[in-house]
């Protein structure tokens, strides 16, 4: 039976090539590749026939651009295109994966089936014009809390490409719609796991490309990035802050202050009602007369 489908959404042919080729590679080739062209004025179509003899490839044009809007509805399009496996992985179309990554997933499902866990990941390296980096390997059991946390306050990185989720979790879930999708999926780990645990496959390696074409490496899109992370971090805060410790939640909440000050959100009344509200809530008395001269300061700058 096959479990996994590989969807890519995708627009551009710089690395695609590669991308296409390591799925070819892989060991285990029981897993489906379902490609969503974004309205892409490069036509892939070519390059998907070398590959068509060697892997089991749906592919779909979408006239429309709908990712220069809303990149995460474009993932669900592509999505939407899946058969009947129970697993996706959302693979760039620059990123690519090891050639045992798919039969590392095989050798490990019965133990993440028996676990109930709905998120898996693999190890990554980043691929820029320095180079290969280092490999970023990452605990085999981690809370989705402490993964989001850790994302941000403890260097640990994340990356799409790298995990494989649920079909059944995300048809409940569904992704976030924040600009570029930025952190969208740091975010729906928490949701997906209901804060817990993602399992990762460290023999496996997803090799994740940086580039001026990815939006990762694209500084013309900081402002946008800016605003997503905001956008992250306000739903982590009312939605999920629970899960917390008290010097967690006070380190979250003061990333959060910058975050609004970066986004010219300081001055906005849902940001600093709900940063009021959580300190109070957390007794925080203290905190909160800093944060409310603070606050004033602000509004003295406008």
């Amino acid at each position: 039976m096959v479990e996994l489908a590989i969807v890519i959404p995708y627009y551009k042919m710089l690395f695609f090539e590669r991308t296409i080729a390591s799925l070819a590679e892989q060991t285990n080739k029981n897993f489906k590749v379902y490609i969503g062209n974004d309205g892409s004025p490069e036509d892939p179509s070519e390059c998907i026939e070398n590959f068509c003899d060697t892997l089991d490839i749906t592919y779909k044009y979408f006239p429309d651009n709908l990712g220069g809007y809303s990149l995460t509805r474009q993932w669900d399009r592509c999505i939407e295109l899946m058969g009947s496996e129970n697993w996706i992985l959302i693979l760039g179309d620059d990123d690519y994966l090891s050639p045992n990554f798919v039969q590392n997933f095989y050798n490990h499902l019965a133990k993440i089936e028996s676990l109930n866990i709905k998120v898996v990941r693999s190890a990554s390296k980043i691929v820029s014009q320095d180079g290969i980096s280092k490999i970023h390997s990452f605990p085999e059991i981690e809370s989705s809390i402490d993964h989001f946390y850790n994302r941000y306050f403890k260097s640990s990185r994340s990356s799409l490409s790298e995990y494989i989720f649920s079909k059944d979790v995300y048809d409940k879930k569904g992704f976030r719609d924040l600009p570029l999708a930025w952190g969208v999926d740091t975010l729906a780990w928490i949701e997906f796991t209901e804060g817990k645990h993602i399992f990762t496959i460290n023999e496996s390696i997803a090799y994740i490309q940086i580039s001026e074409q990815s939006i990762s490496g694209n500084s013309d899109l900081d402002e946008l990035k800016i605003m997503a992370r905001y956008q992250g971090f306000e739903i982590v805060i009312k939605d999920h802050f629970s899960h917390y410790n008290r010097n967690q939640k006070r380190r979250i909440l003061l990333y959060f202050e910058h975050g609004a000050k970066k986004a010219n959100k300081v001055n906005e009344s849902s940001f600093y009602l709900l940063v009021i509200n959580k300190l109070l809530q957390e007794r925080m008395f203290f905190e909160t007369f800093r944060f409310m001269k603070r606050l004033f300061y602000y509004k003295r700058l406008i």
